[in-house]
């Protein structure tokens, strides 16, 4: 990504900034990966562009309950995995 990303959660080595469409492609290499789907509880499975910009676009959208953020690395401000944190109450 070629702009800097805004911090949301900042920490020392790693912060949470919220997730791009320029990202959907390196998701999509991540999870067309099948050790990484076994390890992320979809064994199995892969996944293709299609599914995960349809996936970026659905949870994208603003919900107080459910929030979707990229792990960047400080270093070089490279996305490096990404959380959710989910049925938030």
């Amino acid at each position: 990504m070629s702009t800097q990303r805004p911090i949301v959660v900042p920490g020392e080595r790693i912060y949470l900034s919220h997730l791009h469409k320029d990202d959907v492609p390196t998701l999509t290499t991540w999870f067309s990966n099948l050790e990484t789907t076994a390890y992320v509880g979809m064994q199995g499975r892969t996944f293709l562009m299609e599914h995960e910009a349809e996936w970026y676009d659905h949870y994208s959208k603003y919900d107080e309950k459910n929030q979707h953020f990229a792990v960047v690395a400080r270093d070089g401000d490279t996305l490096i995995g990404n959380v959710s944190l989910m049925d938030i109450r």
